[in-house]
C-alpha cells in the first residue's frame, strides 16, 4: 500500500474545506520557496544558488573525488574567492589539473565587488578617475602646444 494512495488519506483530503486546501497550498509554497527561490513577475520560479551553497557543494564534491574540470564556472569562482588562487593545493591537485576561470566570470565578479561598495566610495572613486583624466588631458595639451 502506497503512503498517499490509500483510503484514509483520500477521506482526509475530501474532508478539507477549500480554505484549508488553499492554506496548505500556501504553507507548501512557503516551505519550498522561502529564501532560496526567487519568484519572477511572470510567475515562474528560478532557483538562485547562494555562494555559500556553491562553496559547500564544490568542496564536498572535490573531497569525494570529483574532477575539478567538472565544476561549473560559478563554483570555481566561489572556490577561488574563498580559498584563493592556489585553492587546488588544499585538495591535493596540481595547477595543470584544474581549469582556468573564464574571463567573463572574472569580469562579473569584479563588477559585483564594485556594486557592493557604498555610494560614498563609488563617488570618491569617480572623482579620483575624473581628476586623473583631467590631469592626462592637461599633459596631452602641454605636449601638443
Amino acid at each position: 500500500m502506497d503512503l498517499f494512495n490509500n483510503p484514509m488519506v483520500d477521506s482526509a483530503r475530501k474532508a478539507l474545506s477549500p480554505e484549508q486546501i488553499e492554506e496548505y497550498k500556501r504553507i507548501g509554497e512557503y516551505m519550498y520557496n522561502n529564501d532560496v527561490y526567487k519568484v519572477m513577475e511572470q510567475g515562474s520560479i528560478i532557483k538562485e544558488p547562494r555562494e555559500q551553497d556553491l562553496i559547500l557543494y564544490a568542496t564536498e564534491a572535490l573531497k569525494s573525488g570529483l574532477n575539478p574540470r567538472d565544476l561549473t564556472q560559478a563554483e570555481l569562482r566561489a572556490i577561488v574567492d574563498t580559498y584563493g588562487d592556489k585553492w587546488y593545493e588544499n585538495f591535493g591537485y596540481e595547477s595543470e589539473d584544474v581549469p582556468k576561470l573564464d574571463i567573463q566570470f572574472m569580469r562579473e565578479a569584479k563588477e559585483n565587488a564594485i556594486k557592493k561598495k557604498s555610494r560614498q566610495e563609488k563617488r570618491l572613486q569617480a572623482r579620483l578617475r575624473n581628476k586623473e583624466r583631467e590631469k592626462a588631458r592637461k599633459q596631452k595639451n602641454e605636449v601638443n602646444e
